[in-house]
């Protein structure tokens, strides 16, 4: 018998923008927290919303790896492939940013949450008491539950990838899923919007991927390789003060410790279910 997992789990990037308008940072849809979505074991997030990505070894274990469709909002989940969805901090219940204004070619934030008006910096880290982190402190260590932001969000067994899911991906290029066309890691286009991203498909079903968009990051209140890289959040600690996380660029991706845990990067919900 099939058994879920709740063992938590985060990343880098950016493009160009054909829109240019005034957007709340999450595009989502209230709908997904509507009580007709909640699944036994999926939270709140309808089937149609979630993609099976196939079996992936995970610390000497196998699990299917389901993936939501989109990034993660505020309030739920983006509703389309290419939203960005909303930048969280690592290990914060939710982003500080909460408006910016798109251009062809950047984001620039307009509005924040309260307390937070100076933007992604260390003073406002969640659990920086001024000179020093007094959650998470070691190596390798693991966002709990009550911190992320995905399972708070969506509820089930939703989380942020960790370390060791964003990796096991990474190595099954070429394998089991391909990263971009033939597995050369190119970033290509989902829609008519024209926001570039990386598309991850299954080998053995085609038609099973999730297109995660080139979203950059935001440091202070400056969005970072928007359109040119993707950052996406991982659960795993890298150092007192950095995080592991995903990114990728034009032909390469990799899981990084380049993101400080203040830095606003984005999170693509997983659910592990063990085999």
């Amino acid at each position: 018998m099939k058994k879920t997992l709740f063992a938590v789990m985060w990343l880098a990037i950016a493009g160009v923008f054909t829109v240019s308008t005034l957007s709340a940072c999450s595009d989502d849809d209230n709908d997904n927290k509507a009580g007709s979505y909640v699944i036994q074991k999926n939270g709140v997030v309808e089937p149609s919303q979630q993609v099976d990505m196939g079996v992936f070894n995970i610390d000497g274990k196998n699990y299917r790896l389901i993936f939501a469709k989109t990034n993660l909002t505020a309030r739920g989940l983006a509703k389309a492939e290419s939203d960005f969805g909303d930048f969280f901090s690592w290990a914060a219940p939710e982003p500080w940013c909460t408006a910016y204004e798109r251009t062809a070619t950047s984001l620039s934030p307009t509005a924040w949450i309260s307390g937070k008006t100076d933007g992604y910096t260390l003073g406002n880290a969640q659990y920086y008491d001024g000179t020093r982190y007094t959650k998470y402190q070691n190596e390798n260590e693991q966002l709990s539950a009550e911190d992320d932001a995905a399972h708070n969000l969506l509820g089930g067994d939703w989380q942020i990838p960790s370390r060791a899911v964003w990796q096991a991906l990474l190595d099954a290029n070429n394998q089991s899923v391909t990263w971009g066309k033939d597995g050369e890691m190119k970033m290509t286009f989902i829609d008519e919007t024209g926001k570039p991203g990386m598309k991850i498909s299954s080998k053995s079903n085609p038609d099973n991927y999730i297109f995660l968009p080139a979203t950059g990051r935001i440091i202070e209140k400056e969005f970072l390789y928007v359109g040119i890289q993707g950052n996406y959040l991982s659960s795993t600690l890298g150092t007192p003060y950095n995080i592991w996380g995903m990114g990728f660029g034009e032909g390469s991706a990799g899981v990084f410790t380049t993101c400080r845990r203040m830095t606003g990067c984005v999170i693509r919900p997983v659910r592990l279910v063990a085999e």
